[in-house]
């Protein structure tokens, strides 16, 4: 009877072990989640094997190995460069997490698992295991963005590059931990995860601006502390069944806002973010990270008479993208005209409030421009004040091409966004 499962007597009590059945079941669903990621990634990369050549051939050749690892590791070494200041670091950190954030997200339906996880959802699985899965899953996601932090450890532990220390050992450990976090709070749709993951932003970029023998050690120690018990304590017996990953289909409702949001608000947000989550992260991660590098140029440009131009231009073209939010949300409330139209809503209630949220989402990179623009005192507070109630004016008038403009509508922006620029130069000069 013993050998009817293929497994002798003296072996039956390990399967009653409660640590080898979770060692199981943690390796049966890695398996499986994995095994659903490679097929639907190994799918869209014959779909778009232009794209993946294209990227291996701009590998350089020939490169020698010290400029290839310094290369390769600027992305996570220039938080470390010294010489700027507090709010450089932070918005460097938030770059650096909106890219990270941006790629999983990006990946979230293969990231669901596919039916399986469906059916995983009615199994006594602790939600310590299911997180375990997710963590594991997400370092097999990040090979890509793991590479620049692994080749800013080789650089440490190494005379080729220029850090060589501990301390930014163990920043880029936080920078690590913060990525993962952020990802995980995400995909899980933790909202009381954030708190801790931008206090731990915050206390890493500022350990990164202090000098001492202690404080900055003792920040860089508090940081990953607080992102990671935010996230696997906050929400400790509050957390759903399938509280990480679900499957696509029609009952995906991943993302809830909070209840104080208004419902308008509500339906426009989950609109963007589970509908077409991929375009929305691409767009404000081109915005974000045109505002970056834009300012980054006005560093260089050492806030000449340069500067006010690009932050325009930068903030015309900021504003042509985020305005292709406009037709998704009006693609959503189209199939719910019939019903909008039993409701007593004005006949302009929902290009209202489109347009107002859009203009919501383009404050975010508005500030990361202004920052430069008004500590350097290239703009006095009224006239910067002036200036985003322009750009705000002018992302709302690019819903108007994007509505009627048809086949011109690319045209008619471009034209927009080019007038608006000239005048606003115009009118500050």
């Amino acid at each position: 009877m013993q050998h009817c499962f293929g497994m002798p007597e003296n072996n039956r009590s390990g399967i009653s072990d409660p640590d080898s059945l979770e060692m199981r079941m943690y390796l049966l669903l890695l398996r499986l989640r994995s095994r659903a990621y490679a097929l639907s990634t190994a799918s869209v990369l014959m779909r778009h094997w232009q794209i993946a050549l294209l990227l291996a051939l701009l590998i350089p050749a020939g490169m020698p190995l010290p400029s290839l690892l310094r290369g390769l590791a600027f992305p996570v070494t220039a938080l470390l460069a010294p010489g700027h200041g507090l709010l450089w670091h932070l918005g460097y950190a938030a770059l650096l997490q909106g890219t990270a954030l941006t790629w999983a997200m990006i990946q979230r339906h293969a990231l669901s698992g596919g039916r399986f996880v469906r059916y995983a959802a009615s199994l006594p699985v602790s939600i310590t295991l299911r997180r375990c899965v997710n963590i594991s899953l997400l370092f097999l996601v990040d090979s890509l963005l793991l590479v620049p932090i692994a080749f800013a450890l080789a650089l440490s532990f190494s005379p080729l590059g220029q850090i060589n220390h501990l301390f930014e050992v163990v920043v880029l450990g936080n920078i690590l931990i913060l990525v993962l976090v952020t990802q995980l709070a995400a995909l899980e749709g933790n909202v009381t995860a954030w708190p801790g993951i931008l206090a731990a932003t915050g206390l890493l970029c500022t350990g990164l601006t202090l000098s001492g023998d202690f404080i900055p050690w003792l920040l860089l120690a508090l940081a990953p502390v607080s992102a990671v018990a935010f996230t696997f304590v906050g929400r400790s017996g509050k957390i759903r069944r399938l509280s990480a990953i679900r499957a696509p289909g029609p009952q995906t409702e991943s993302v809830r806002p909070a209840n104080w949001i208004s419902p308008a608000l509500r339906i426009e947000f989950q609109a963007l973010l589970l509908n077409q989550p991929s375009a929305t992260a691409t767009r404000m991660s081109a915005t974000l990270t045109i505002a970056v590098m834009t300012s980054a140029l006005i560093r260089i440009f050492q806030f000449d008479g340069r500067s006010l131009p690009a932050a325009i231009i930068a903030i015309a073209v900021i504003a042509m993208i985020l305005s292709g939010f406009y037709r998704t949300l009006r693609s959503i409330h189209a199939p719910m005209q019939a019903y909008l139209a039993t409701l007593p809503l004005g006949r302009h209630y929902w290009a209202i409030r489109d347009t107002l949220f859009v203009a919501l989402l383009g404050m975010v990179p508005l500030g990361v421009l202004a920052s430069p623009l008004l500590t350097h005192g290239i703009l006095s507070i009224w006239t910067l004040i002036g200036l985003i109630l322009a750009s705000q004016t002018l992302l709302s008038l690019l819903r108007l091409p994007l509505i009627w403009g048809g086949r011109h509508t690319v045209l008619l922006s471009v034209l927009l966004a080019g007038t608006w620029s000239g005048a606003a130069m115009a009118a500050i000069h």
